[in-house]
C-alpha cells in the first residue's frame, strides 16, 4: 500500500567506489547511491544474489548526472499528465529514473513538477529478468520545495564534475551540458523560454519556434502565470488553443458560444498570493477549503445546497448559463478579466450542469486567490498547486465537508447513498468520492467506481 509523505528534504548522497573494468568514466564514477526523501529512501532495494537489504544502489553517479542534466528543465516545471499510467514514453524518459540506463537498473520512480513544488512518486518494482540483480522495494508518494530539488541536484552533479576533475578524465559532455543549464537559469529570456517549453511538453529545443513565440506574446496580454498554467493544461495544442482565446476576447461573450460576462465577488480579507510564494506548499486543498468556508458565511449560503438561482446570483448572472447546453469550442473552461477586474468574462467548454457549476466555481475560487491583475483565468486539468487549489475550492464551496457527512449519515456509505447525497448537492458523484476520498473516508479505488 502507497505511503504519504506530506512534506521532505531531497537527499542525493554518493560514496565512491573502486571499479576495475569499463572506460575511464565507469571506474572514477562508479558510486553507492542513495536518494531520499526525509527517512524514507526511494533506492531502498533487495540485493537478489547477496540476500541483503539496503538503502543504496551501486550505479553510475555519472550516468545520473547526465539524465539529471539532460532532462533538468522538464524536471522542474513539466507537470504530471492526468493518467500516469498511461503517460507517454516520452514523457517517462524524461521523469522517471528507471529510465536513466547505462546498463544498471534504476527505481521506477516519477518527478513532476506542481509549480512551487516537485512530486515524487514511488513505485516498488521487481527485477522483470533473472539476471537482474535487484529489487527495489520503496512505495511512497513525497513533495518537495523546487529550491530543495534544484539544491540537492546542483550539489550532485557539481560533485560528479569534481570527480572527473580530480581523476583528469577528459569528458565534456556534462559539463558543457550543465553549464549550458546553468546559464539559461541565469537568463531571464532563456529561462522562460525554457520554462514555455517544458510546460508544453518539450526538450529544450525541439517545440515550433512559433508556438514558443506565442506564449512570450501572450505573456504581454494575458500575465505570466495564467498563460504558464494554461501552458502546462493544453501543452502540445496550447498555440490554437491560445488564439481561440484571443479571438473570444475580442468580443462581448454569448451565451450561444458558451460565454457569459459575470461580477466577481469580493472576499473580506482574503488571502492573495503573492509572486513566488510558497503559502500552497503544504495544504493548498485546506487553504482553498477555508476559503470557501468564509465565502459561504460571508455570503450568507448556509451550509447547505447552493441551487442555481443562489449561484446565479453570487455571480450576478443569468441562472438558465448553468443549464444551458451551449458550449465553447475550446479544451479548458476559462474566464477573462475586463479592465475592472471584477467583471470577467467566462467560456464553459461541457454542457452538463454539475460540470458547469464545478466549473465555475472554480473560476470563482482562483479569482479570490490568486493574481488579480491578471487578464487570464485558466481552468486545467495539468496537476498544479493552482488547479489542485481550484478544485478543492469548488468541491467545497458547492459540496461542503461537514455537510456531506452529515446528510450520509455513515461513515460507510454505499454507492446509493453517494448517488443520493450528489443529487442533494447538485453535484457529480465523482465529486462526492473524491471529497470522501480526500478526507481517508474511502480508498482511492472507489473514485474509479462504476
Amino acid at each position: 500500500m502507497e505511503s504519504v509523505i506530506k512534506t521532505g528534504k531531497l537527499d542525493i548522497q554518493f560514496d565512491w567506489l573502486a571499479r576495475e573494468t569499463g572506460s575511464d568514466i565507469d571506474r572514477a564514477c562508479f558510486a553507492d547511491l542513495s536518494l531520499a526523501v526525509g527517512e524514507s529512501f526511494i533506492t531502498r532495494l533487495e540485493d537478489v544474489a547477496a540476500r541483503t537489504v539496503r538503502n543504496q544502489t551501486r550505479a553510475s553517479a555519472y550516468d545520473l548526472a547526465v539524465w539529471l542534466a539532460s532532462n533538468w528543465w522538464r524536471l522542474r516545471w513539466e507537470p504530471e499528465p492526468q493518467n500516469l499510467k498511461s503517460a507517454d514514453l516520452d514523457w517517462k524518459m524524461a521523469h522517471n529514473l528507471a529510465a536513466v540506463g547505462g546498463g544498471y537498473v534504476w527505481p521506477n520512480a516519477s518527478i513532476s513538477s506542481e509549480g512551487s513544488i516537485l512530486s515524487i512518486l514511488v513505485n516498488q518494482s521487481q527485477a522483470s529478468a533473472d539476471f537482474e540483480p535487484v529489487n527495489y522495494l520503496a512505495n511512497f508518494h513525497a513533495w518537495i520545495t523546487a529550491s530543495d530539488f534544484e539544491h540537492a541536484v546542483d550539489g550532485f552533479i557539481e560533485g560528479v564534475i569534481q570527480r572527473l576533475n580530480s581523476f583528469a578524465v577528459a569528458d565534456e559532455n556534462l559539463a558543457l551540458l550543465w553549464n549550458e543549464v546553468l546559464s539559461e537559469r541565469q537568463d531571464a529570456a532563456a529561462s522562460q523560454w525554457r520554462k514555455l517549453e517544458a510546460l508544453a511538453g518539450f526538450d529544450p529545443n525541439q517545440a515550433p519556434e512559433g508556438m514558443i513565440q506565442s506564449l512570450v506574446d501572450g505573456i504581454q496580454s494575458f500575465g505570466q502565470d495564467g498563460i504558464e498554467e494554461f501552458a502546462a493544461g493544453t501543452r502540445q495544442g496550447v498555440a490554437d488553443e491560445l488564439s481561440k482565446i484571443a479571438a473570444l476576447g475580442q468580443g462581448a461573450p454569448k451565451q450561444s458560444g458558451g460565454g457569459a460576462r459575470i461580477s466577481m465577488p469580493t472576499l473580506p480579507k482574503s488571502r492573495k498570493r503573492s509572486r513566488g510564494s510558497n503559502d500552497l506548499l503544504q495544504t493548498p486543498w485546506q487553504v482553498a477549503a477555508e476559503m470557501a468556508r468564509k465565502a459561504r458565511k460571508a455570503w450568507d449560503l448556509g451550509d447547505g445546497l447552493i441551487d442555481n438561482k443562489k449561484l446565479a446570483g453570487v455571480l450576478s448572472m443569468p441562472d438558465r448559463y448553468l443549464t444551458s447546453r451551449a458550449t465553447a469550442a475550446t479544451q479548458i473552461p476559462f474566464g477573462l478579466r475586463r479592465q475592472n477586474s471584477t467583471n470577467v468574462d467566462i467560456y464553459l467548454n461541457k454542457s452538463y450542469s454539475t460540470t458547469r457549476r464545478f466549473a465555475v466555481s472554480r473560476l470563482l475560487g482562483d479569482h479570490l486567490h490568486f493574481d488579480q491583475n491578471e487578464t487570464l483565468i485558466p481552468s486545467t486539468e495539468a496537476k498544479t498547486t493552482r488547479q489542485k487549489f481550484q478544485r478543492a475550492f469548488a468541491q467545497e464551496f458547492l459540496c461542503p465537508y461537514d455537510a456531506l457527512t452529515d446528510k450520509l449519515g455513515t461513515s460507510a456509505p454505499s454507492e446509493d447513498d453517494i448517488n443520493s447525497a450528489a443529487d442533494y448537492f447538485d453535484v457529480s458523484p465523482l465529486l462526492v468520492r473524491t471529497t470522501l476520498v480526500n478526507r481517508g473516508q474511502l480508498d482511492r479505488m472507489s473514485l474509479y467506481a462504476c
